[in-house]
C-alpha cells in the first residue's frame, strides 16, 4: 500500500501538528470565560429592596380639665381713719421711798454745801428755798430784783420753780437730810441724793434740782 501523505495520524517519532496541540488551551480559556459570565450579576436585574422599619406612634387624646367659673372682681375702698390727737399730761416726778420728815424745819445736805428751808404762809400755802454755797453754774437774774440773787432757787405750791431774789439770810439748819431721806411739807417733797437735792410739787410736777455742778428748773 502506498502511504497517504494527507493522513493526520501521528507517526511514531514525529511531533503532532501545532494546531492540534493548541486546542486544549483554547478550551480552557473558553470554559473560564463562561464561568465568569455565569457568576457576574446581570445588569438588567435589580436587587430586592431593603425592608424599612416604620415607627408606630400611639396618639392618645387627653380631654382638657373643666374650666373654672370666672371669679367676679371686687373693688375694695379703704378709707384711712382721721388722725387722732393725743394729749399727754406731764408725769410728775416720783420721789423714791425713804425716811420722811413732815415738818418745816430747815435742813442741809450731808456735805453741808446745800441748805434748804420750808415755810408755811397765808391760808396754808407752802414754799421751799435752797441755797448752794459753792456752785459752778450761773443763775438768771429774776425780773425786777433789787436785792440779792444768784445762788438760791425756790418752789411754791402751784407755781414753777424760779431763781430766788432775797434780802435775808437762810435759817440755820436743824438737821441733815441724809442720802435717801425725804422731807415733805404739803405737796412739796425734797429728796437728798448723792448727786444733789431735788424738790418737787407732787400736785403739778414742777420741780428744781441743785448741786455743785448744775441746776435745773422745771
Amino acid at each position: 500500500m502506498t502511504e497517504n501523505s494527507h493522513d493526520h495520524r501521528a507517526v511514531i517519532g514525529h511531533d503532532a501538528p501545532r494546531s492540534i496541540a493548541r486546542r486544549p488551551r483554547v478550551y480552557v480559556f473558553a470554559l473560564a470565560a463562561m464561568a465568569l459570565a455565569a457568576c457576574a450579576p446581570s445588569t438588567g436585574a435589580s436587587m430586592p429592596p431593603t425592608p424599612r422599619l416604620t415607627p408606630v406612634i400611639s396618639m392618645s387624646t387627653v380631654a382638657p380639665p373643666p374650666a373654672s367659673p370666672a371669679t367676679p372682681s371686687t373693688t375694695v375702698t379703704v378709707t384711712a381713719p382721721p388722725p387722732v390727737t393725743v394729749t399727754v399730761a406731764p408725769t410728775p416726778a416720783t420721789i423714791p421711798a425713804g425716811q420722811h420728815f413732815t415738818d418745816d424745819a430747815p435742813f442741809q445736805s450731808p456735805s453741808g454745801n446745800i441748805q434748804c428751808a420750808t415755810f408755811t404762809y397765808g391760808a396754808g400755802g407752802h414754799t421751799v428755798r435752797c441755797e448752794v454755797a459753792d456752785h459752778q453754774w450761773v443763775a438768771t437774774e429774776p425780773d425786777g430784783c433789787q436785792m440779792n440773787w444768784g445762788d438760791r432757787v425756790g418752789l411754791e405750791e402751784g407755781s414753777p420753780a424760779v431763781f430766788g431774789c432775797y434780802g435775808q439770810e437762810m435759817p440755820v439748819p436743824t438737821h441733815t437730810l441724809e442720802y435717801g431721806q425725804i422731807q415733805t411739807l404739803g405737796s412739796l417733797s425734797c429728796d437728798s441724793e448723792t448727786v444733789g437735792i431735788t424738790c418737787i410739787d407732787t400736785n403739778t410736777g414742777h420741780y428744781f434740782f441743785v448741786s455743785r455742778e448744775t441746776v435745773h428748773l422745771g
